[in-house]
């Protein structure tokens, strides 16, 4: 499956907040690939792997699903940039205040 979708996965960590943000983004834009894989693994002969695949891709293409993906993704692709600078060692507070302040005036 792996190869099919092309991309190696990133693990999550408590603390990874951008890591969380780039995980969701990935998702999102591998979704036909992540299908696709679901799809081929659903021919193999190991009933276990096909049933479970089977459940996940009805999950991830149940509508609902796919608009939170959406919405979420367009809201961590807003916050991203933000989330990059509070995790940098030399921020104080009034330069973050800037900086979301700037970002909801000007969406940058």
């Amino acid at each position: 499956m792996r190869k099919t979708v092309g991309q190696k996965h990133i693990s999550l960590c408590e603390t990874g907040w951008i890591e969380r943000h780039d995980s969701i983004l990935q998702f999102r834009s591998a979704l036909d690939k992540i299908c696709s894989a679901l799809l081929l693994v659903s021919l193999w002969n190991k009933q276990e792997s096909v049933s479970k695949a089977h459940i996940l891709h009805l999950a991830i293409m149940d509508a609902s699903f796919i608009i939170t993906l959406i919405c979420l993704a367009d809201a961590l692709a807003l916050t991203l940039p933000l989330s990059r600078l509070f995790q940098s060692k030399n921020i104080d507070l009034q330069t973050a205040q800037n900086h979301i302040i700037y970002s909801l005036i000007f969406g940058d």
